[in-house]
């Protein structure tokens, strides 16, 4: 038995994680392999008959997974760290990006590699299904697919976002392009014409790691947040410096739909690296607590960890086999473990994850609320707070709600400065704000055909708001829509209005 190994088994033991399992997931240490230096990347073969790593230093090798031990053999050397490692979908040849730009493809049956030249730092890549097109993400913020036959750029791609790239992916049938940035934009690109085709903000803002799902209609990412236990929501003024707590979640997000299907909360540690298995159901990730490291397999679907084990070293990056056979992980000093999974492979569509724990849509109305035929004008008011909500929190909440009824066909959203540039010279105070009639009368000085009145309630840990839209001409209530959140922070809030969205404007 050498080093690792044995590590490894008497951490298993220490922790009754041997074999580590449940009714559904299955695994056992198979192999290990010390690389000599810091991995930063695994990947595996279509098949799973192959596996490979790289590292810091730019070296990509290949081994058998089934060997006993596996063997290293060299495919190629970079110049500087590998940050990205994929497999052809034939197996036939693996793409290795390094940091410095030069992405190589490395033929394993002696045909002759092919090599990219991106420009700047890069900090991630991704090779399409059919392994025609790569796609490269630099510190610059750009993002450029290439055509892998002709070693040619093809176009580099618009956003809106202000970090750059930190995961890359191709979605469903290669038709779409999926990036997430370090600041939790999420944008998807049309393949064919490069055009952005949408682009959304996670609440956190603050993104470590990404995978998109093999079959390309999930993502998962891992986040970190900050609130208040106490104190003032609406800035740092006057709060203790204890008031203020960090906590990282994995989200899931349905690409098909935009929206979290799944959410794990209160990770304790900083997510290094995650990875979805191949049939969806399940996301394993590296988290580090101060000098510890652990490798995780959570359930999706049932929302509950199913798999755990102490890491000899820092842990650097995970991977799923695509045929559902291994797990692997890897460390800072080159410590790279094989596990063999059972349990993998029974198809799961984001339908069957379910809605966000957190999040519950109130109303049976599934129409949206704001979905007019022709143009109109919508003024959205300040909203009310209830509960222990601060006045601060509720003006944020309808600023969002703003803004995503303003991305609404045939809708016009009057500025706040326009609201509040009126209310002056028509001397209405707060109170004539909250009051609808007058409000009303501030909608038709507006030139508003409707007026859109909302309130944020807060109990503890739940969180309720409510959107209702009012004609100005008739002071007819249009209809309603609402959403729960539980247990939520009001850094939650802005993740709410994205699920109740749909909703709320067409």
């Amino acid at each position: 038995m050498d080093r690792l190994t044995g590590v490894l088994v008497l951490g298993f033991v220490a922790a009754g994680l041997l074999p580590g399992q449940s009714d559904l997931f299955e695994w056992s240490l198979s192999a290990s392999i010390e690389a000599g230096q810091r991995v930063t990347a695994i990947a595996f073969s279509p098949d799973g008959s192959k596996g490979a790593i790289a590292t810091a230093s730019g070296t990509v090798q290949i081994f058998d997974p089934a060997l006993r031990p596996p063997s290293l053999h060299l495919i190629t050397q970079q110049k500087g760290r590998v940050v990205a490692l994929h497999f052809t979908s034939d197996g036939s040849a693996l793409m290795s990006a390094g940091e410095d730009g030069n992405v190589v493809i490395s033929s394993l049956g002696g045909d002759g590699d092919r090599t990219v030249r991106a420009k700047g730092k890069l900090l991630s890549a991704a090779l399409s299904r059919d392994g025609t097109l790569l796609a490269t993400s630099a510190e610059d913020k750009s993002v450029i697919v290439w055509d892998i036959q002709s070693s040619r750029q093809i176009g580099q791609l618009q956003h809106k976002s202000n970090k750059p790239f930190v995961a890359l992916g191709f979605g469903e049938k290669d038709l779409l392009l999926v990036g997430v940035s370090e600041s939790g934009a999420i944008c998807e690109w049309d393949v064919k014409t490069r055009a952005l085709v949408r682009q959304m903000q996670d609440s956190e803002k603050t993104v470590h790691s990404a995978s998109v799902g093999d079959s390309g209609n999930l993502l998962a990412i891992g986040t970190e947040f900050a609130d208040f236990h106490k104190g003032p929501l609406d800035g740092l003024r006057g709060a203790n410096p204890h008031d203020i707590y960090r906590e990282n979640r994995i989200k899931v997000y349905d690409l098909n739909a935009g929206k979290v299907v799944k959410t794990f909360d209160g990770i304790n540690g900083d997510i290094k690296s995650l990875a979805l298995s191949a049939d969806n159901r399940f996301v394993g990730f590296v988290r580090q607590v101060l000098k510890d490291s652990f490798l995780e397999v959570y359930d999706a679907q049932r929302g509950v960890e199913v798999a755990s084990s102490h890491l000899p070293d820092t842990g650097t990056t995970v991977s799923f086999s695509h045929q559902g056979k291994w797990l692997g992980a890897a460390t800072d000093r080159g410590d790279v473990m094989m596990w063999g999974v059972k349990g993998i492979l029974i198809p799961v569509t984001p339908t069957d994850l379910g809605p966000g724990s957190r999040f519950t849509l109130m109303n049976p109305n599934s129409e949206p609320l704001v979905a007019p035929a022709s143009p109109v004008v919508v003024a959205v008011m300040d909203f009310d707070a209830n509960g222990s909500t601060e006045p601060g929190t509720t003006r944020a909440v309808a600023d969002m709600v703003r803004t995503q009824i303003g991305e609404g066909k045939n809708v016009r959203i009057v500025e706040r400065a326009g609201m509040e540039k009126i209310m002056k010279e028509q001397n209405f105070s707060v109170l004539d704000r909250v009051d609808p009639a007058t409000a009303i009368r501030l909608g038709r000085l507006l030139g508003a055909g409707k007026m859109v009145f909302g309130s944020v309630s807060r109990l503890d840990t739940q969180y309720v708001i409510s959107v209702r839209m009012v004609d100005v001409e008739t002071g007819v209530i249009d209809g309603e829509r609402a959403v729960s959140c539980k247990p939520c922070g009001a850094s939650d809030l802005q993740e709410a209005i994205i699920v109740l969205k749909p909703v709320l404007v067409k």
